[in-house]
């Protein structure tokens, strides 16, 4: 097993360092774009024609092994998917600060929410925000360390971005072609608790919030239907790997970027997965505009 897992990550090395070659001469032949500071943890671009202002992009990687609150089965991969997923954003221009990784007992309901509203209160109109979450998942929930976070109290927390924000969060759990259909729910957890305090009060209402004009533009790409289970195993999850080696094809063998819309349409046919068992979905807030989905991705 130890030599097996050796190979695994020998090969994910390999294949990290070549999208890291391929990066570095796509951007010297293309000049895309440069770094040029760090603003609140969030990186600041610009763009090398004409100097203008290019997106700021900050992401939050989650993954988690197992929980404190529950039996469930450990799941070895999604660790590794967040080193991997975390890597593939660094090689896409995500500069160190700008992105927050989470992992097991560190992913904690407030961790995740802290880190994620950090973001929130720093993105402003037409920004980039990243979100990988890897590990358990209820039908119409995440499984974080010391508590589940509901579908509507995530709605909450999203809708403290600002309008025009964009939002690409990549879910590899079980059932989560199951978001977003907000609907008001008790679920009792610390997640739950900190939403409450922050104003998640019994007033408030997320499928009005949800398909708001003045909500951001969320993209999910979900590893399963709603009634389907996500596959993990010692190389990471099915999904996120799909995704990462989408991402590797363009770029190193095709020398190309490509848009959302192809990146999630490439991924699903991918081999890694079950298909019939595990078929991934695209799920959209109702704001979702074309020129997010047809954009480079991760810019």
């Amino acid at each position: 097993m130890e030599e097996m897992e050796a190979r695994l990550k020998s090969r994910m090395d390999a294949m990290d360092r070549r999208l890291a070659n391929r990066m570095a001469s796509l951007d010297a032949r293309l000049g895309e774009t440069t770094t040029v500071g760090i603003q609140k943890g969030v990186a600041v671009c610009a763009e090398s024609a004409g100097g203008r202002s290019a997106t700021r992009r900050f992401a939050v990687c989650v993954g988690l092994r197992k929980v404190v609150y529950d039996s469930l089965a450990e799941l070895p991969g999604c660790p590794i998917d967040v080193d991997r997923f975390a890597c593939a954003l660094e090689k896409m221009k995500f500069p160190n600060g700008s992105v927050v990784v989470l992992k097991d007992e560190n992913a904690t309901c407030r961790a995740v929410y802290t880190a994620i509203l950090g973001a929130a209160e720093t993105l402003e109109s037409g920004d980039l925000f990243v979100l990988l979450v890897s590990g358990h998942g209820g039908r119409e929930s995440w499984c974080l360390y010391d508590g589940k976070a509901t579908n509507r109290q995530i709605v909450w927390m999203l809708s403290r971005f600002r309008k025009g924000v964009r939002i690409l969060i990549v879910n590899d759990q079980c059932h989560s072609g199951a978001f977003f259909a907000p609907k008001r729910d008790c679920e009792v957890s610390p997640f739950e608790i900190i939403c409450r305090n922050d104003g998640c009060d019994d007033s408030w209402e997320p499928s009005v919030v949800w398909s708001s004009p003045d909500f951001p533009m969320v993209m999910q790409f979900a590893s399963c239907r709603g009634e389907q289970q996500s596959a993990d195993g010692l190389a990471g999850g099915s999904w996120t790997q799909a995704l990462i080696d989408t991402l590797h094809q363009k770029l190193c063998v095709e020398g190309r970027r490509c848009s959302y819309g192809e990146w999630f349409d490439t991924a699903k046919l991918s081999p890694l997965l079950n298909h019939g068992e595990q078929d991934p979905e695209c799920v959209e807030s109702p704001n979702v505009v074309d020129s997010f989905r047809s954009a480079p991705a991760l810019t």
